[in-house]
């Protein structure tokens, strides 16, 4: 039986060979998505990368029967291929290797947007599908800001600093209004009723490094409108799991079965909560409150929201 590889370099120099009984990755919409998936993912030919060997493996091997084993780095899935199906699993698999990869070396998979507002540092809109996050970064855009990452942020800790390292270059939305924001030649995806796309590249920003001067958590809604600024702990509390992506800890694979587990380490949760924790820290300094990063929750309309991200370059 044919199979085909695919070597795909990712941060905190992680290789990962995708093993497949499928020629998936030839195709320029199913790479998206896996860009999509995985923050700054760049395949790279097999023959470049035979001098590292892979960090990870994940494979998926023909079977009647669905299983899915996991020793060191290698993760394996068995089942009949059955086209998107079978690579949505591939990539949530894949996702779930990286993931518990990245938070051993220190690489937090925040479930955040990242905007450039021309401050000289990142806004991260923090929050789960469905909150509104990719609207309010479409709508970003249409007002000039440029985007750093568009739905998976990794993130390190450097003392009091949080620092962007990378991100999700592609969007994901379940938004049909989307073209305009389109370059010509976009390559554009949709998958599980949802549709994967890149902006055009005038709309990102650079892929450098950066910190990350503020942290929003905005829910769109045609009610109340409340912008809170949140305390050192308060903050430390809403966004560890979101850190963690704890909501994609727990990999759900075949349609429920097979399931990946994704508890890290005690260690990783313990070296989290302590840097999150210096990072978020507040002090009274003449008078004031000063902090690394404003964290601030914000739930009203677009145009509410809009204005207090505007209000961030103050």
């Amino acid at each position: 039986m044919s199979r085909f590889s695919y070597d795909v370099m990712l941060p905190g120099s992680l290789l990962m060979r995708i093993d497949v009984p499928q020629p998936v990755f030839d195709d320029a919409t199913a790479r998206l998505l896996a860009q999509a998936y995985l923050p700054s993912a760049q395949f790279v030919k097999t023959i470049i990368a035979l001098g590292k060997k892979p960090d990870l493996i994940v494979r998926f091997e023909e079977s009647e029967n669905c299983s899915l084993f996991v020793r060191g780095g290698l993760h394996r899935l068995r089942g009949k291929w059955q086209g998107e199906a079978s690579l949505m699993d591939l990539l949530f698999l894949s996702y779930g290797a990286a993931r518990l990869a990245w938070l051993k070396r220190g690489l937090y998979p925040v479930h955040a947007a990242a905007l450039d507002l021309g401050d000289g540092g990142l806004t991260l809109l923090v929050g789960h599908s469905g909150s509104g996050k990719t609207a309010v970064t479409l709508s970003a855009v249409s007002r000039g800001h440029k985007v750093f990452s568009g739905n998976k942020t990794l993130v390190r800790i450097e003392g009091d600093r949080l620092v962007a390292v990378c991100g999700t270059r592609p969007m994901t939305t379940k938004a049909e209004d989307v073209e305009r924001h389109l370059s010509t030649d976009a390559v554009k995806s949709g998958y599980q009723g949802r549709s994967a796309f890149l902006l055009k590249d005038e709309h990102y920003a650079a892929t450098s490094p950066t910190a990350v001067h503020s942290i929003l958590l905005p829910r769109l809604n045609d009610g109340v409108e409340k912008a809170r600024r949140l305390g050192s702990l308060a903050a430390l509390h809403r966004l560890y799991p979101y850190f963690l992506d704890t909501v994609n800890a727990d990999i759900v694979l075949a349609g429920g079965k097979a399931v990946l587990s994704g508890n890290p380490d005690k260690g990783v949760r313990e070296k989290l909560t302590a840097g999150l924790g210096v990072a978020l820290a507040t002090d009274d300094l003449f008078g004031g409150v000063k902090a690394t990063v404003k964290v601030m929750e914000l739930e009203g309309s677009m145009a509410f929201i809009n204005h207090t991200l505007d209000g961030e370059r103050a």
